[in-house]
């Protein structure tokens, strides 16, 4: 019976392994929900909540996958993290920007997991580049990858 479990945990994380860089569409709710937790372990929860799918503000309906509320005033976003596909990538800095733009977001992150690329946008810069770490939560992002697949392989 255990060397049946084991074969199917090896068997689970070789198919998640395989998976994880296909198929954006139906593995983003649950890489949003994984970042969601992930974050949530990684911040001070005195100054910060995280959100799945949360709102920018009352009145915008555009839900980035993950937003980070300051934990002073629940209502002010201060980051954002929507998980995007390589070949959207334009589209997405486009979506990403404007958001950034018309919110009070101090930094807004694309993440790809095809590559396990992270994208920047910080408001005083106005511009994408690559980094892998949010400033404001002092969170390595980068390091979600090799979370999930370390608690995967636990499992």
């Amino acid at each position: 019976k255990e060397k049946k479990i084991t074969t199917f945990k090896k068997t689970a994380m070789v198919t998640l392994n395989k998976n994880w860089n296909t198929g954006i569409d139906s593995n983003k709710k649950f890489l949003s929900r994984l970042m969601t937790y992930f974050i949530s372990l990684c911040i001070d929860n005195k100054k910060f909540d995280v959100v799945y799918e949360g709102r920018l503000s009352p009145s915008d309906f555009n839900e980035p996958d993950v937003v980070i509320y300051s934990g002073d005033i629940k209502t002010t976003p201060v980051v954002a993290i929507e998980i995007s596909r390589e070949s959207d990538l334009e589209q997405t800095f486009s979506t990403t920007k404007q958001l950034a733009v018309n919110s009070a977001l101090e930094e807004l992150f694309i993440f790809l997991p095809e590559t396990n690329r992270w994208l920047q946008y910080k408001r005083s810069e106005g511009t994408f580049v690559e980094v892998a770490y949010a400033e404001i939560l002092s969170v390595p992002l980068y390091r979600f990858r090799e979370w999930f697949s370390r608690n995967l392989s636990a499992a």
